[in-house]
């Protein structure tokens, strides 16, 4: 299931924005993160978190092979799709990891300059994200893929 890179950036800063305030130790990057107080706008601004969802989750992998590719914003819509295709009930009101909600991160969504910043950053993510689109929730159209319609950027 993917996310909107946008909103999902956001989900993370505040997310480790969390572990960091309860004494939480992780991965290189999050480390990196903590360790140099960085801002949301400064952790978009590295290229692994940039690139996160068209490189380094995916990064040349054809997604037309996955069965099914669904988005967070239609959830229930994915999970059902999901839950027939494995013959197996699955609930999409099961959520994990949610991060609390706070009016630092509401005030970030509500910034607009800020989210055309983040946009710009993150527009690799987000036209990978967008070719994405046509093969979700199992209704593909074959003949715009997210393979074809997005490629890498150099190095």
């Amino acid at each position: 299931m993917l996310r909107e890179p946008v909103e999902n950036l956001i989900s993370i800063y505040y997310f480790w924005q969390h572990l960091i305030s309860i004494g939480q130790g992780g991965h290189a990057l999050f480390e990196h993160v903590k360790n140099q107080r960085l801002s949301l706008l400064e952790v978009a601004e590295i290229p692994r978190m940039r690139r996160l969802m068209s490189s380094s989750y995916f990064g040349g992998y054809d997604m037309r092979r996955f069965d099914v590719v669904g988005t967070h914003d239609n959830r229930t819509a994915f999970v059902e799709a999901v839950s027939h295709l494995i013959g197996v009930p699955l609930s999409a009101d099961i959520r994990v990891n949610v991060t609390s909600p706070s009016q630092e991160r509401e005030n970030v969504l509500a910034d607009a300059k800020l989210i055309a910043k983040l946009r710009n950053l993150l527009q690799d993510d987000i036209r990978f994200y967008e070719a994405c689109a046509t093969l979700s929730n199992g209704v593909r159209d074959d003949s715009s893929t997210a393979s074809d319609d997005w490629a890498p950027p150099p190095g």
